[in-house]
């Protein structure tokens, strides 16, 4: 009502035209009258339109994206936060513009490397040929002196207990990220699952989701947590197995002890390796 009121005035006959308030708001003239409203509603607009554009200013700065930022070639600075699961201090979270392609292909040729280097099948030829043969995945993945120590170290030591306790070794990958430049960082767990019958598995299933896990935690036989760090490179020339030439050349392999509470990750600060 006060709306209306004040901006669309009824004309009235009253003789009254003493006192300031009918001097100043009660004008004859169609121009005056018309300027009047007019100016009334440009108010209201510029106020309206000041304040859409505070609103839209608040959420361009609290959706902005966060970027690295470098001071004169130094490292990059980052914002730090704490993970309360695993027990780090951690750069926190952010998105970049553009990231590059290569990243997102590396990322996935870092995952299926963890799996393929740890996961243990029942199968002798698969084996054989994930591990001992021209086509391995880790073989043409890895520099050959690191393929080398893993032939010798690793593969023997997870082929002998698989086949020594008749388990098959799951691979869960829960975490990968990129720290920086071409260091990677990963937690996964390795599942001795039982071996079924007809060579089937139990839980047929490679998700986070909650019921993988459950199926994975509930016939498993035991488990294995661990953290891994590894770097990459670019300068093995490209075949038809890595047509990228992104070569492994590190790879640290660190134990993670698990507690009973199954969503506390107790990381010890002092087992990060040193490159």
């Amino acid at each position: 009502m006060a709306f209306w009121t004040s901006f669309f005035r009824k004309k009235t006959d009253s003789p009254d035209i003493l006192g300031a308030y009918p001097e100043n708001m009660q004008v004859r003239a169609i121009p005056e009258r018309r300027y009047l409203k007019t100016s009334r509603l440009l108010a209201l607009f510029v106020i309206l339109n000041v304040a859409v554009l505070i609103a839209l200013s608040g959420l361009f700065v609290y959706y902005a994206n966060r970027v690295d930022v470098s001071i004169a070639g130094a490292n990059s600075l980052y914002l730090f936060a704490i993970d309360h699961e695993q027990k780090i201090l951690k750069p926190s979270e952010y998105y970049r513009k553009n990231v590059h392609s290569l990243q997102l292909m590396t990322e996935a040729i870092v995952r299926d490397y963890i799996i393929q280097r740890h996961a243990v099948l029942w199968d002798d030829d698969e084996m054989r040929r994930r591990w001992n043969s021209p086509q391995s995945f880790v073989l043409n993945y890895s520099t050959p002196r690191l393929f080398n120590d893993f032939r010798k170290g690793e593969a023997l030591q997870f082929l002998n207990e698989s086949r020594s306790n008749n388990v098959t070794k799951d691979v869960h990958l829960y975490d990968l990220k990129l720290l920086k430049n071409n260091l990677w960082h990963g937690i996964f767990e390795v599942f001795d699952m039982p071996i079924p019958d007809a060579y089937r598995a139990i839980c047929p299933c490679d998700d986070n989701s909650e019921t993988c896990l459950s199926c994975k935690r509930q016939h498993a036989i035991k488990r294995h947590r661990y953290q891994v760090y590894l770097r990459t490179r670019m300068d093995s020339e490209p075949t038809k197995a890595n047509p990228l030439g992104i070569t492994i050349y590190e790879y640290h392999l660190l134990y993670m002890p698990i507690h009973d509470d199954e969503k506390v990750w107790d990381i010890p600060s002092l087992l990060r390796p040193v490159f």
